[in-house]
C-alpha cells in the first residue's frame, strides 16, 4: 500500500519552516513511511527552479529525491467577487510534469503574484481557474482544499458555496476532508458524497508530514494511478485526525469562549454573529441518501502527543526532537498509527505504548471541540 501526502507548504510560504524544502521533506517522507508527498508551492518561481535540480523523473508524473516520490503539486487561494459577494476557495493542484507546471505559470501571472507567497493569490473564478488549468493537460489534478473550513472552503459558511458550482463537478477528482470534518461526515452531504475523501497534512514543517493522509493499494506507477483511484473511488482509506480537535468544529464566538452543537445564528453572551462550524454546516446543508461511508478510517493524534507518551513510558530522551527520531527508528509513523498490531507495536515498543496506540485508532478517547478558530483538546485514556 502507499501512504500520500500531497498538501505541504514550504519556506517559501507564510508562516512556514525554514527548513520546508526537497531534501528536509524527503528525509521526513522517508523516516514516517509516507510513500509519495507533494512538492507543495510549485508555482514559486525560485522553489520551482530548486525542484527541477534536485528531483529526477521516476515515470509520468512521479519524480524522486533521495528515494522520496514526489508529485508535483501547489495549494492557491483564489479571491474574487460573484453576485457582489467575496469568495474565497483554497485548491489543490497536482501536475503531470514541469512543462506543464510552466504553462500553468505563464497562464496565472497576469491573475497574482506567483512569487510572493508559496500559496499564491489568484484572482480568478474558481471554475474559470479549474477550465483553464485543465487545458495545459487534462492530466492534472484538482482537489478542493479542507472544503469546510468557514473562510476558505469551496463549501465553508462564510465565502464558500451552498453546493458544487455548475461547471465544476468533472474537473475535479476528489475533495479534501480538513483537519475539522471527517469522511463519515463529509459523506453526508448530497453533493460532496458524488466524490472521493482525501485527506493530507496541509504541512507548514517536515515534522508535520503525514498528521492526516490517504492510503492507496499497492504501488503507485504513475500519476494517472492517482487520478484514477480518487476519481472511481479506489483509494483504500485515510488516516485522519479526529474532527473534533479541528479549530472549527462547533459553531462558537471565541472572544466569549461560547461553544454549541446548536442551529444558532448569533452568540447569547453578546449578540454577535457566531462563526459557523463545519458539524452545523453540514448539517445545514442537503443530505445525501447514499449507503453509509465504508473505506478504512485510521484516527490519529498530533505526533507530539505520541512523542510525549513515548518519553514517558518507554524510553527517557533528553530532549523532545531526541525522543520523536527514536520513536520513528523503531517503526515508521504511518505503520505506527494505522496498521500495525497490538503485537507488533508491543515489540517495537511495550505493551503501555501498544495499549495508546490502539486505544487512540478505537476512538478510547475524551474531547473538548474546537470552534472559532480555537483547537480541540483529546486525550487518549492512558493519559487521563
Amino acid at each position: 500500500m502507499t501512504f500520500l501526502d500531497l498538501h505541504i507548504h514550504t519556506k517559501y510560504s507564510l508562516a512556514s519552516s525554514k527548513r520546508g524544502d526537497i531534501k528536509n521533506f524527503s528525509d521526513m517522507a522517508k523516516r514516517k513511511g509516507i510513500g509519495i508527498i507533494g512538492t507543495g508551492d510549485i508555482l514559486h518561481g525560485e522553489y520551482f527552479d530548486q525542484a527541477k535540480r534536485e528531483l529526477s523523473e521516476e515515470s509520468y508524473g512521479i519524480y524522486s529525491c533521495k528515494e522520496t516520490r514526489f508529485l508535483l503539486t501547489v495549494e492557491v487561494s483564489l479571491i474574487y467577487r460573484e453576485n457582489e459577494k467575496c469568495k474565497k476557495v483554497h485548491i489543490v493542484a497536482v501536475f503531470p510534469d514541469f512543462k506543464s507546471v510552466e504553462k500553468a505559470q505563464l497562464l496565472l501571472k497576469d491573475f497574482g503574484k506567483l512569487n510572493s507567497d508559496g500559496r499564491p493569490i489568484i484572482k480568478m473564478n474558481v471554475v474559470e481557474f479549474a477550465e483553464r488549468v485543465k487545458e495545459v493537460s487534462d492530466d492534472i489534478i484538482l482537489i478542493p482544499a479542507h472544503i469546510w473550513t468557514p473562510h476558505f472552503g469551496l463549501l465553508g459558511a462564510k465565502s464558500g458555496y451552498n453546493s458544487i458550482p455548475d461547471g465544476l463537478e468533472k474537473l475535479i477528482s476528489a475533495l479534501e476532508t480538513g483537519l475539522s470534518s471527517d469522511p463519515y461526515m463529509c459523506s453526508l452531504n448530497k453533493d460532496a458524497s458524488k466524490y472521493s475523501f482525501v485527506s493530507f497534512s496541509d504541512a507548514h514543517s517536515p515534522e508535520l508530514l503525514g498528521r492526516e493522509a490517504t492510503i492507496l493499494e499497492g504501488r503507485v506507477k504513475t500519476i494517472k494511478d492517482v487520478k484514477g483511484a480518487f476519481e472511481n473511488k479506489k483509494i483504500l482509506g485515510t488516516v485522519e485526525f479526529f474532527p473534533q480537535e479541528g479549530k472549527y468544529f462547533l459553531s462558537g464566538h471565541r472572544a466569549c469562549d461560547f461553544k454549541t452543537k446548536e442551529k444558532l445564528k448569533e452568540c447569547p453572551v453578546c449578540g454577535k454573529p457566531l462563526t459557523d462550524g463545519v458539524l452545523n454546516r453540514i448539517k445545514n446543508l442537503p443530505q445525501s441518501r447514499k449507503e453509509k461511508y465504508s473505506k478504512e478510517v485510521f484516527y490519529v493524534l498530533p505526533i507530539k502527543d505520541y512523542v510525549d507518551f513515548f518519553r514517558k513510558r518507554v524510553e527517557k530522551c533528553r530532549s523532545k526532537e531526541e525522543a520523536f527520531f527514536n520513536m520513528l527508528e523503531r517503526m515508521d509513523e504511518m505503520k505506527m498509527k494505522s496498521f500495525a498490531t497490538r503485537k507488533e507495536l508491543t515489540e517495537a515498543y511495550n505493551k503501555e505504548f501498544a495499549d495508546f496506540c490502539i486505544n487512540v485508532r478505537e476512538k478510547k478517547i475524551l474531547l473538548d471541540e474546537g470552534y472559532d478558530g480555537v483547537y480541540g483538546k483529546i486525550k487518549a485514556m492512558e493519559e487521563i
